[in-house]
This record gives C-alpha cells, structure tokens and sequence, in this order.
C-alpha cells in the first residue's frame, strides 16, 4: 500500500515516543535492581523485586521490537 506524505505524517504523529519509554525503563530497572540488592536480608523484598525484574525484561523485548517495527515502517 502507497502512502501519501500526509497519511505518514500522520502516522508518526501517532507513534509512541519509543525513547522515552525505553529511557523510564531503564530508570525504573536501575531502582528494582538497587531493591533486589538490599532484598539479601529481607527475601520478600528480593523475590518481588526479581519479579519486577523479569516484568522489565519483557517490556524491553517489547519496546526494542516496537522500534524495529517503526523503523521498517517508516523505510
């Protein structure tokens, strides 16, 4: 399908801001990392911050296959 500039102008305008989203991943990793440290003497504090963890990762999958994605889209 042929898109017009004005059909991908109005695409892009609806994207997600890919960057910042990867950006407030990273921030919210760097603190469930620093809970799951101090989670050594408190083991409810170290496994939901594990949990967190792998919740993280799946939104990084996501978000790096969403980039893929925009950029496939946008070539």
């Amino acid at each position: 399908m042929v898109k017009t500039k004005a059909q991908e102008r109005d695409f892009l305008d609806e994207l997600p801001d890919i960057e910042k989203i990867a950006t407030d991943i990273r921030k919210i990793r760097r603190s469930a990392e620093s809970l799951h440290q101090l989670g050594n003497r408190f083991p409810a504090l170290s496994k939901n911050a594990g949990r967190i963890l792998a919740s993280l990762k799946m939104m990084e999958l996501n978000v790096s296959g969403a980039a893929i994605l925009l950029k496939s889209e946008i070539s």
